[in-house]
């Protein structure tokens, strides 16, 4: 069986990709610099592709949002869609979240449970913060 941690941690000890990594980080230092200068133009380019694309960007929202849930303040991106689309609450149909009763770091979706928007609101307003 592949072992893609095994493999990613031999990959990322060699001195090319290391080198690759110090590039990047100066690279990106480049970029948040250009954004930080041209910001108000990035956000113009960025709305009007947007406003031009709206079947692209939902699209891209759909296929990306599927497979996303938010896990300790990260969004992991799993490899199948969790969510069925239906409340297991009280059953509705529609949009649906990824309700954490506990938080289990080896595996994001244990003791889950997909709600609605309003059962999850409902459910965190019982939860004593």
């Amino acid at each position: 069986m592949f072992d893609k941690k095994a493999y990613m941690k031999k990959y990322n000890a060699r001195p090319e990709v290391k080198d690759r990594y110090v590039k990047w980080i100066k690279d990106n230092d480049y970029h948040k610099q250009y954004y930080k200068n041209n910001r108000d133009k990035i956000i113009e380019e960025k709305t009007k592709w947007r406003a031009n694309n709206p079947d692209k960007l939902k699209v891209i929202r759909k296929k990306n949002r599927s497979k996303s849930i938010r896990f300790l303040d990260k969004r992991p991106t799993l490899d199948h869609n969790p969510r069925t689309g239906i409340c297991k609450q009280c059953g509705k149909k529609g949009l649906t979240h990824i309700h954490h009763r506990k938080y289990q770091k080896e595996d994001p979706l244990r003791d889950t449970i997909e709600l609605c928007v309003g059962c999850h609101r409902r459910n965190h307003r019982r939860i004593p913060k």
